[in-house]
């Protein structure tokens, strides 16, 4: 869990693959904040509380997930008691509802999405390379892009805007700290050519719904397996390899323009991703929606 090895985890990674599973188990055991919280559920009179050793009790709850076949990790066994629903996303407005000045924008040019989630904050250290391959990025290919920077205390935009300053002046980049525009719904207009994201749930499966290329930069436990699971079905790349939770020049260009350039790899990606969300028949949240009013019916 949150290791990045490829599955199934081959034999050399198997080591570092129990290392990090017994470090988990310490955290979630000794991490105070989680255990404060426990003591207060718990003086509330809930049993139990946030208890990791009991999660999978068939008969006794039920679980609804994004799970996809072709996408998720592959599952030897799915309990009766989980209902797999693929991706789902938001029904909101359309973009051109939402903000029509930005639905027109994203019309003009194949745009890139850069949001990294509201947890993830640009320090310097994280904007100025993210800025530097932008920038070669708009330089050697036609795409535009709409860069969501979220700032962390400190950041100055000498840190960063030098290097796209001409692309911010020639609106090919646009860069704000908030969306106008509902992400999911900006990938379904058709014009999002990938989206580089921070590998969430929710962001991997608004893109896999989509048909919508990745790139993935994870900066935490839970978001590598994302990262190495669409190198492992060919829909996207994982951009900081080498250098998560952090990303450098060198290794983010390289993943934008392999990802947008039009070569075979990329041609390859978008195909695939195209591909698999032709294979969902539903919208998840719809099959979700039946499966709680199929619950509710029987008083559950």
């Amino acid at each position: 869990m949150g290791s990045g090895h490829s599955f199934p985890v081959a034999w050399r990674d198997i080591p570092s693959n129990i290392y990090q599973t017994v470090s988990f188990i310490w955290c979630l055991l000794h991490d105070e904040k989680l255990n404060d919280k426990r003591r207060a559920l718990a003086s509330r009179g809930l049993k139990d509380p946030i208890d990791f050793s009991n999660v999978h009790q068939p008969g006794a709850g039920v679980f609804i997930t994004q799970d996809t076949a072709g996408v998720s990790i592959p599952m030897a066994y799915v309990p009766s008691n989980v209902t797999a629903t693929g991706p789902i996303a938001m029904s909101v407005g359309s973009a051109a509802e939402q903000d029509p000045e930005l639905a027109a924008w994203v019309e003009r040019a194949p745009t890139v999405m850069v949001n990294l989630g509201s947890l993830m904050e640009y320090d310097a250290a994280r904007a100025r390379p993210m800025a530097a391959a932008l920038k070669i990025m708009l330089e050697r290919t036609g795409v535009q892009a709409l860069w969501k920077l979220n700032r962390a205390e400190g950041l100055r935009d000498e840190d960063w805007r030098p290097l796209v300053e001409d692309f911010i002046a020639s609106d090919r980049l646009r860069v704000s700290k908030w969306l106008p525009v509902d992400p999911a719904t900006l990938l379904e207009t058709g014009h999002i050519v990938a989206s580089v994201h921070h590998g969430g749930a929710n962001c991997y499966h608004e893109a896999i719904a989509a048909g919508v290329p990745h790139l993935i930069l994870p900066g935490w436990l839970d978001l590598y397996n994302y990262a190495a699971r669409v190198e492992e079905i060919e829909v996207g790349i994982w951009g900081n390899k080498k250098t998560a939770p952090g990303f450098s020049v060198d290794e983010l260009s390289s993943a934008f323009l392999k990802l947008v350039d039009g070569g075979p790899a990329s041609v390859l990606m978008r195909e695939n991703a195209k591909k698999i969300s032709r294979t969902l028949a539903r919208p998840g949240r719809d099959v979700a929606a039946d499966e709680i009013a199929r619950l509710a019916a029987w008083g559950h």
